[in-house]
């Protein structure tokens, strides 16, 4: 079995969980989380040169890939700013907010409008994967990162499982960072648990607490989480 080294890029796919209803009950506002993402993203792009990265959006109905994409921008140029950092800063919110302007919600406190499905954003991620990979001359270890808020919609739950376990052949991590206001998501427990990513919980408003929970845990690659403590994960219900 192939052992990751210090040197090795990594591949992070970054699914954005953009539904309103669900993010109307988090405690974190989703403008706030949009702004520590983008830090997080541009502070792993900084850790090689070689890294690669995917954003996907995720509503209700439909999942949009934020970038890498074929939009021009169209942003005033900033000396003091990376081009790089500019980029993926300037399509992923811009994606974001494109997303949400086509968003009707009809009732915000329906059950069904607060579950959002993941099962097509996996499938999507993984795919990107998979493209990727057959791409690449070396090795890259890749991982899919999940920010959600919100609640799991049973009607998923097999094709989500399916989503896992391919992630899990493919030796891809899932990472979960859940905006938390009302509960857990037990879907995506799972799913970290079994691909061997973290699953992480935001419960507080106050500014920068999803940066830091990012940055802690989910910004190490494959090697740095072989030699150090992963946080334990709470007991998860299968």
């Amino acid at each position: 079995m192939v052992e990751p080294v210090e040197s090795d890029p990594s591949l992070l796919v970054v699914v954005l969980d953009v539904n309103p209803s669900a993010w109307a009950r988090s405690p974190l506002a989703l403008d706030k989380a949009l702004q520590q993402i983008v830090i997080f993203i541009n502070a792993y792009l900084a850790l090689n040169p070689e890294n690669k990265l995917v954003v996907i959006g995720a509503s209700k109905r439909k999942c949009l890939l934020l970038y890498p994409s074929d939009s021009t921008v169209d942003a005033a140029q900033d000396i003091q700013v990376y081009e790089q950092f500019r980029l993926v800063d300037v399509k992923v919110l811009s994606g974001v907010q494109a997303m949400m302007s086509q968003v009707t919600v009809d009732n915000i406190n329906s059950l069904d409008e607060r579950q959002s499905p993941m099962s097509r954003a996996l499938s999507m991620a993984l795919c990107h994967i998979h493209r990727i990979n057959e791409d690449q001359t070396g090795k890259i270890w890749s991982r899919i990162l999940v920010l959600s808020a919100g609640e799991d919609a049973p009607r998923e739950y097999i094709s989500l499982m399916n989503s896992i376990f391919a992630a899990q052949k493919m030796s891809v991590l899932v990472d979960i960072c859940k905006a938390c206001g009302q509960k857990d998501s037990v879907f995506l427990q799972q799913a970290a648990d079994i691909t061997g990513g973290n699953y992480l919980k935001v419960n507080s408003a106050a500014d920068e607490s999803l940066l830091q929970t990012l940055m802690f845990t989910c910004l190490a690659d494959h090697y740095t989480r072989s030699v150090i403590n992963a946080p334990g994960s709470a007991l998860i219900d299968f």
